[in-house]
């Protein structure tokens, strides 16, 4: 496999009164190749992890969260929702942490306007779609979600999920990693296995103020991605983590 590291300064759309910064560094590994994909996922999850630690984290300041792209998918499909409505749901949940689950049902239906007064529009589901995807994002084990879910490509997702667990029970970080199925990532390209890592502790702004810090570090296996560049295939995973953010919160 070809394993890579770099970091840099990094850029994103962003609106201008936003609290998250529109240009920040960066720090990014990921590993390239048609290799054991459990195995390749739990490094990286490793990775994030060994990093946190040696940076001077406590065992009980993160956690990081992981979920499977294929579980929602399938779900989204067995309830009938396709096209511009699976994208808007997989946006919706991937904020539940950042708003809480009413702005979630919120946008999963007719849409939400934030505190800005911007308008964003929702995936007009119906209840029973709502009410299915809702309770599919509170589902807390692997178990409770073989036992909920039938359909074909969401039991390949949960099994995706049970070998990466399998494999980081080998190794030393288990405990700071969790099944979270809000975890979705935005992005499109990611295409199995995603994390996103939370530090569970507050910081001070410069008023003084206790804020969460939120995500500082996420990724996922992204094995359609180099395709659309290069023509060919290249399986892919990998994370990035938010330096500047993360320097923050340590200092």
């Amino acid at each position: 496999p070809f394993k890579r590291y770099a970091y840099g300064d990094v850029f994103r759309r962003e609106k201008p009164d936003s609290a998250r910064y529109r240009s920040f560094m960066q720090f990014d590994a990921d590993i390239i190749g048609n290799v054991n994909e459990a195995q390749a996922d739990g490094e990286i999850c490793n990775i994030i992890a060994d990093t946190f630690k040696s940076c001077g984290l406590k065992n009980d300041q993160f956690i990081i969260n992981v979920s499977n792209r294929k579980i929602l998918q399938g779900l989204l499909s067995e309830t009938k929702i396709k096209g511009n409505q699976e994208t808007k749901v997989i946006r919706a949940i991937d904020k539940l942490d950042r708003l809480g689950m009413q702005a979630v049902r919120d946008l999963l239906q007719d849409g939400r306007k934030d505190d800005s007064g911007a308008i964003t529009k929702g995936a007009n589901l119906s209840n029973n779609q709502t009410d299915a995807i809702l309770n599919f994002i509170q589902i807390k084990d692997i178990i409770e979600l073989k036992k909920s879910i039938k359909n074909e490509l969401s039991l390949e997702g949960i099994e995706e999920l049970d070998q990466m667990f399998n494999i980081l029970a080998k190794g030393k970080f288990l405990e700071f990693i969790k099944l979270n199925l809000n975890i979705m990532r935005g992005l499109s390209y990611y295409s199995g296995n995603c994390w996103e890592t939370n530090l569970n502790f507050k910081a001070k702004n410069a008023k003084g103020k206790d804020i969460e810090i939120g995500s500082c570090a996420s990724g996922g296996r992204y094995n359609s991605l180099i395709k659309r560049f290069k023509g060919v295939d290249f399986k892919g995973t990998g994370m990035s983590i938010g330096v500047d953010r993360l320097v923050f919160a340590l200092n």
